[in-house]
């Protein structure tokens, strides 16, 4: 397997620590063997630049370089590829100088002997003063060259460019290697040609070491080109290479070393020096043989154990990779699928693998099949991580959306070697993306149907029109074909439809057997919604489908069910011609129009009853008098005729009740409606007047004449902001329906007292938690609004007090004050057209609609106390 390279910003890349460590014991050796050297010329100390007494010494700008270079490898080692590169400059032009006086016998002698201090030694095999010899000068110019090579490796848009400058840079380095050993070896045996040039110039021993130690540290450094990478393989052929080369290098050595030393005591002239010479060099072949055939025995069982280490981690890793929720797989450089995990069996056209096991390919969602292709195209060209959603088909026919992604392996040249990659099933995710989607699509559509609503309630007066508008904005809005509201006699078994909309098809109106399934219906009088997906199939509708729903073509619907006084009198029904899965969201949007159509349709109802009520009295009134003009004489046929017009008045009494019952749910319907839209309407633009004005304000400061004005224009806007906004809390305050009426009367009874600027206090007693039903709690609050709202108007009163307090079977509110007080009887009965009284009459109706009393308590000067009186059970 090629090797990948994780980093390629790092120019250098040693491996292992055999490597590391010698690269760093040369590079040091080298940059304290120049220093020492130049310090021998500082201090005036030739021993320090002759280390063998060979006569020839380092020079200084030798010693410059050799620091240099070592500091350049440093420098390359920690990622500086600039500074390296600028040292290895800095050796170059050292070396280049020497090389241009050798080359043209142009002796640039300032420059040489700058830092010579004036010694009368170290010039010995010089051809002038301060001059380094042809191989220092020669040598100082490949490193710092190979240096510069080496360098460049981090520019990753220059990747082959790169791997050839390492390459020069190595084979400049083994150059200059070559040089620096023969001059050692030269030395070592005293064969002086070796490292001098007749009529030029010689070496010193020290310099050649330097040179062998940094080019040797150059070698070892690049590990992924030249010789090196076969030394540093981690092969048995590596392992033998690395044992062979320095035993290839070293005996030679000795034993030419053995050789001098039996020269010069004259054993080769006897036949026992020649039998010693061969035994010594039989010996140490034979160990060097016998040394690489343990390395190559060893070497071979470690690579088998890395064998079968290699398909223990296989295995292991195929198992873990079975394991994964996610598919995962391997192709090659050009896309080809070498390896599956088991999770593709779960996928279509995974029988494919008993053939081959590899031969599978994901089925793709025909729209989707281009889009991947050009996706994993692009990627292979660019070799940039893949990354793509698409929908694949299970083993169950169906289609799920997967995330697929892969990423490429590069080995050490750049190169792609092959990709890993990974399929991620992302169906849910997706899904509720989708669901999310349709919710805020929903939302969007419910607003605006609201508000169409308001409108359309605003616009008809007519009942029938008024269901029939709603019935379209609902079809058009939702996408569905059919929206109706009946009247339904659960008794009669019958159904009546007085507004409708039936997209494609006449009006449905008009009464006809209960369109319903006897188990929905049930389940629609205890107040249920009905919704069905599929009436075809859902198991309280399929029975009645052929006979109720198929002819009228609702295969799916959902009917609110709109109950009042504990009875179904009506519903509202959404249908559409195919199954449709109807989401929550939609099922309580259709329950909030319908309830709020509806409430608008009794509103509308009771008006008309109240007034045609009115006009029956009227004329009963009318007929009462004529009657008892005409049998004033007939004294018992008028008594008869009276006690049969009391009864109707009785009848009609009870009719009026219940109107006024249906009057006033309206009215505080009508009462939250309006609070609303004052809020949300008109109170903000208030607030953007006020905003207007803050900012005129502002424009205006400085102008005397128009400064005032404005703030008085501010004043005004700031009260009407306030009044407005006390005007819709009062109308329908939300802690009313939100907390009830004990928290809701004392939150109202001090905002009254801080608006009105009158001293108040509310106390209840034992009634903590306790809420009274929704009814009697809405007229004991406007009981309460009006007998403050009649204290601040006609009391002048300083003081208020209201208390509400538990009783036995009953719940007492009183409301007490001090003002100027009135006569109550004298009120009540009052007919001027200022319509005095009428507040009190209104109250005493509220009380008597919750079965209440209401009794009043006042005389001029004592101020008034208001008891009234309700039923009530734990």
């Amino acid at each position: 397997m090629s090797k990948i390279v994780i980093n390629i910003d790092r120019t250098l890349d040693p491996v292992g620590v055999w490597t590391r460590v010698m690269c760093l014991l040369l590079t040091a050796y080298a940059f304290f063997g120049g220093s020492l050297s130049l310090i021998g010329w500082i201090a005036d100390v030739p021993r320090l630049t002759d280390w063998g007494n060979h006569g020839i010494s380092t020079l200084p700008n030798t010693a410059l370089a050799v620091m240099a270079a070592a500091a350049a490898l440093a420098s390359l080692w920690r990622g500086f590829n600039l500074t390296g590169r600028i040292f290895g400059l800095v050796v170059t032009m050292i070396g280049l100088v020497s090389v241009f006086q050798i080359a043209t016998g142009i002796h640039l002698t300032p420059l040489n002997t700058f830092l010579m201090f004036e010694r009368n030694w170290g010039q010995g095999g010089s051809i002038a003063p301060g001059q380094i010899g042809t191989p220092g000068a020669i040598s100082f110019t490949l490193i710092g060259l190979s240096i510069v090579l080496i360098s460049l490796t981090s520019r990753q848009t220059l990747l082959h460019t790169s791997k050839g400058s390492r390459l020069v840079g190595v084979g400049l380095a083994l150059t200059t290697l070559g040089i620096s050993a023969l001059s050692i070896t030269g030395y070592l045996f005293g064969a002086a040609a070796l490292y001098t040039l007749p009529q030029l110039t010689v070496i010193a021993f020290q310099t050649a070491t330097f040179v062998f130690a940094l080019s040797m540290a150059i070698v070892l450094s690049v590990s992924n080109v030249g010789p090196m990478r076969l030394f540093l393989e981690d092969s048995s052929a590596g392992s033998m290479v690395r044992r062979v080369v320095p035993a290839i290098i070293i005996v030679p050595i000795l034993v030419g070393l053995v050789r001098l030393a039996g020269e010069r005591a004259g054993l080769y002239d006897l036949a026992f020096g020649t039998a010693a010479q061969t035994l010594i060099e039989i010996t140490f072949l034979l160990s060097l043989l016998w040394w690489v055939g343990r390395t190559v025995n060893r070497e071979e069982r470690r690579a088998e154990l890395h064998q079968l280490e290699a398909r223990e981690s296989d295995l292991e890793l195929r198992h873990m990779a079975d394991a994964m929720p996610q598919v995962v797989w391997i192709a090659d450089a050009q896309g080809n699928v070498t390896y599956y995990n088991r999770r593709v069996d779960e996928f279509g056209g995974s029988e494919n693998r008993v053939v081959d096991p590899f031969k599978w390919r994901p089925e793709i969602y025909p729209d989707d099949r281009e889009p991947t292709e050009q996706a994993w195209r692009s990627a292979l060209a660019t070799a940039e991580t893949y990354s793509h959603e698409h929908r694949l088909l299970m083993a169950d026919g169906s289609y799920r959306w997967h995330l697929s992604r892969a990423i490429p392996v590069r080995g050490a040249d750049g190169d792609v070697q092959k990709w890993y990659g990974t399929a991620t099933d992302i169906n849910e995710i997706k899904v509720l993306e989708e669901i999310e989607a349709a919710e805020r699509k929903l939302d969007e559509a419910r607003t605006s149907l609201l508000a169409r609503l308001g409108d359309l309630i605003a616009t008809n007066d007519d009942p029938g029109a008024l269901m029939s508008a709603v019935s379209q904005a609902v079809c058009s809005t939702m996408s569905t074909r059919r929206c109706m509201f009946t009247e339904i006699d659960v008794d009669a078994g019958t159904e009546t439809v007085h507004g409708d909309y039936y997209r494609g098809r006449e009006s449905f109106t008009g009464e006809r057997p209960i369109g319903e399934a006897e188990i929905t219906l049930a389940e629609m009088r205890s107040g249920k919604t009905i919704v069905t997906h599929d009436s075809a199939q859902d198991e309280r509708t399929a029975s009645s489908y052929e006979k109720i729903y198929k002819g009228v073509g609702e295969q799916a619907y959902i009917a609110v069910p709109l109950i009042r006084g504990g009875k179904l009198v009506a519903a509202f029904r959404v249908g559409a011609d195919e199954p449709r899965d109807w989401s929550e969201a939609e099922a309580r949007t259709i329950e909030s129009i319908a309830e709020r159509a509806w409430l608008a349709v009794d509103r509308l109802r009771s008006e008309a009853a109240l007034r045609e009520s009115e006009k029956q009295l009227r004329q009963a009134k009318r007929d009462l008098e004529r009657r008892v003009a005409e049998r004033t004489k007939e004294l018992g046929s008028a008594n008869a005729a009276l006690l049969q017009e009391i009864d109707e008045r009785r009848s009609s009494e009870t009719k009026r009740i219940d109107l006024l019952h249906r009057l006033v749910s309206s009215q505080e319907f009508e009462r939250r409606r309006i609070a609303r839209d004052i809020h949300d309407q008109l109170g903000q633009r208030l607030t953007a007047l006020r905003l207007k004005i803050a900012s005129l304000r502002q424009a205006a400061i400085g102008n005397a004449d128009f400064e005032p004005r404005v703030e008085r224009l501010q004043e005004i806007a700031e009260k009407l902001d306030s009044e407005v906004s006390f005007l819709a809390w009062e109308l329908r305050p939300t802690a009313l329906d939100d907390l009830g009426f004990v928290q809701a009367i004392g939150e109202y009874v001090r905002e009254w007292s801080k608006h009105v600027e009158i001293d108040a206090e509310f106390h209840a007693a034992d009634l903590a938690g306790a809420r009274l039903d929704r009814e009697t709690e809405t007229h004991l609050y406007r009981i309460t609004q009006e007998a403050l709202n009649n204290t601040a108007k006609h009391a002048g009163a300083e003081h208020v007090a209201v208390l509400l307090e538990r009783r036995e079977g009953s719940v007492v509110l009183v409301i007490e004050d001090n003002g100027k007080g009135f006569n109550p009887e004298a009120l009540i009965h009052a007919t001027d057209s200022s319509g005095g009284g009428l507040g009190l009459i209104g109250m005493n109706e509220r009380a008597a609609l919750v079965h209440g009393e209401l009794e009043i308590e006042s005389s001029i000067g004592n101020g008034t106390t208001i008891y009234v009186r309700v039923p009530y059970s734990v």
